[in-house]
């Protein structure tokens, strides 16, 4: 008896509000479907990710100093273990100014074409 005046309230319910459960089912429908997405795409992302890294050969870290390094700096850096390539680079920041007058702020970077590690992709 309870159970059919439960299911029979709930029918009831349902009738006047029925754009409010639709409202709420295709948000719930809608958060469900971005879930499965971002979910479902995450691995070929990784994937996506790793084939790009491997074919610029990026660098696994970089050392930075404020004054540089000498030669000898390289060379000391190639003798640990585990490292196979060093390559010295050099960057300055810039300031420039557009045509509306904004101050803009550039990384200038250098690169040498024989470089191996992190080659530039120009699209």
């Amino acid at each position: 008896m309870i159970q059919r005046a439960f299911w029979k309230d709930f029918w009831r319910t349902l009738g006047k509000s029925v754009t409010r459960f639709l409202s709420i089912l295709a948000i719930t429908a809608l958060g469900v479907g971005f879930y499965a997405g971002i979910t479902a795409t995450e691995p070929d992302m990784i994937l996506s990710a790793d084939r790009y890294y491997q074919a610029q050969n990026l660098a696994d870290f970089s050392i930075l100093s404020p004054l540089g390094f000498r030669p000898e700096d390289i060379e000391q850096i190639l003798q640990l273990p585990g490292i196979q390539t060093a390559e010295p680079r050099s960057f300055k920041d810039v300031f420039l100014a557009d045509p509306a007058g904004r101050r803009l702020t550039v990384r200038l970077t250098g690169h040498d074409a024989n470089d191996t590690l992190n080659r530039p992709l120009l699209l």
